[in-house]
């Protein structure tokens, strides 16, 4: 979850990034194929929740910031990027897309995330059983 928590409590870009790059390389690290069994979804935008509404142009605007950073080490790591967060971003007109409790991913968008990218995960994932 280091993104959106780190973006909900304030942090500065560059105390995400550096915390980023020691989660991504902890995580590398702890993969058996290393970098290629690892991948990072981007942070959803809780902008666009009911909650997260009255500061939406701020809230996406540095998860846009987050999102940057994740995807350049995330490429610089050699680590594939999958982006969710334009699913999120239907938030307010779909609301099902949203938790009962106007903050969080639906179960339902959570889903949409798995239909996406499911095939190039599993394909991942087979890729490293052959090698």
């Amino acid at each position: 979850m280091i993104g959106v928590n780190n973006e909900f409590q304030g942090e500065t870009i560059e105390s995400f990034e550096e915390k980023f790059r020691k989660c991504l390389a902890f995580a590398i690290a702890q993969a058996r194929s290393g970098e290629a069994g690892v991948f990072v979804l981007s942070i959803p935008d809780y902008g666009f929740t009911p909650y997260g509404a009255p500061n939406q142009a701020k809230i996406s605007a540095r998860i846009d910031g987050y999102n940057n950073i994740c995807k350049s080490v995330s490429f610089e790591f050699g680590v594939t990027y999958f982006d969710i967060t334009e699913i999120s971003r239907q938030g307010l007109v779909e609301t099902k897309l949203v938790a009962s409790d106007n903050l969080h991913p639906s179960g339902y968008q959570y889903s949409l995330w798995v239909d996406k990218y499911y095939k190039k995960i599993l394909g991942m994932i087979q890729s490293n059983l052959n090698n």
